[in-house]
C-alpha cells in the first residue's frame, strides 16, 4: 500500500497509509484564509501524471464556468457494454517498485478502455497505461440514462400492444356476438313448421 504525502501550510509534511495515490494538498499563501480552497493533486504512481481536483468538499474540480466544448457523450450503452469488470491479482514479484496492494483486486483493463475512451487511460515514459476510474462515472451516467430511455421506450410499445390487443378481443367478441345471435335467428326460422300447401288434382 502506497503512502499519502500530505504537505500542509508551512510546508510541513507528513505520511499516512492510503491507496495507491499519493495525494498532495497544496494551498495558495496568498489567498485569505476564510476564501482559501485547497487545491488536491491525484498523482498516478504508475504514469506520475497529477489530476488537479479542489473544492471544500475535497471534491475534483468540475464546474462549468471552468469547462468549454461540453459534448455529450456519444453511444455510451454499447462502449460501456464492450469494457469487462475484471477481479485479478497484481505481479508484485515482477514489478516491486510499485509497491502493489496484496491479494485480489477490482477493476477493469486499460487497454480495453482505451479502445472506447482513450482520454482516460494515460500512458507512462515506460509505456505502461493507468486509467482515471473516477471518469468513469460519466459513460456510466450516460449509459445508465440511454438505457432508461429504452426501458421507457419498451414500456409505452408494450402499452400501445396491450391497447390493440384488447380493442381487436373487444372486437372479435362482438363479431362472435353477432354471429351467434344470427345462428339462433336462423335455428328459430328452421324450427317453425312450414304451412300446409293443398294442391287441386288437375283433371
Amino acid at each position: 500500500m502506497l503512502k499519502k504525502n500530505h504537505i500542509n501550510r508551512t510546508g510541513q509534511s507528513k505520511n499516512t497509509l492510503g491507496t495507491n495515490d499519493r495525494i498532495l494538498e497544496l494551498y495558495d499563501d496568498t489567498l485569505d484564509t476564510n476564501d482559501k480552497i485547497p487545491e488536491i493533486r491525484h498523482v498516478s504512481p504508475l504514469t506520475q501524471k497529477s489530476i488537479v481536483g479542489g473544492g471544500l468538499g475535497g471534491g475534483t474540480q468540475s464546474d462549468i464556468r471552468l469547462k468549454r466544448n461540453i459534448n455529450i457523450i456519444g453511444n455510451p450503452l454499447n462502449k460501456v457494454l464492450s469494457l469487462r469488470g475484471v477481479s485479478y491479482e497484481w505481479r508484485r514479484e515482477a514489478f516491486p517498485q510499485h509497491d502493489f496492494e496484496e491479494g485480489r483486486q477490482v477493476g477493469v483493463i486499460a487497454q480495453e478502455v482505451e479502445q472506447v475512451f482513450p482520454e482516460l487511460v494515460h500512458t507512462n515514459e515506460e509505456g505502461y497505461k493507468s486509467v482515471d476510474y473516477g471518469a468513469l462515472v460519466a459513460p456510466l451516467v450516460e449509459a445508465m440514462k440511454e438505457q432508461q430511455r429504452m426501458i421507457e421506450q419498451k414500456d409505452k410499445d408494450i402499452a400501445v400492444l396491450k391497447t390493440l390487443l384488447t380493442e381487436t378481443v373487444q372486437e372479435m367478441r362482438q363479431r362472435m356476438e353477432k354471429v351467434e345471435a344470427s345462428v339462433e335467428q336462423s335455428q328459430i326460422r328452421i324450427d317453425v313448421e312450414p304451412p300446409q300447401i293443398q294442391i287441386a288434382p288437375l283433371h
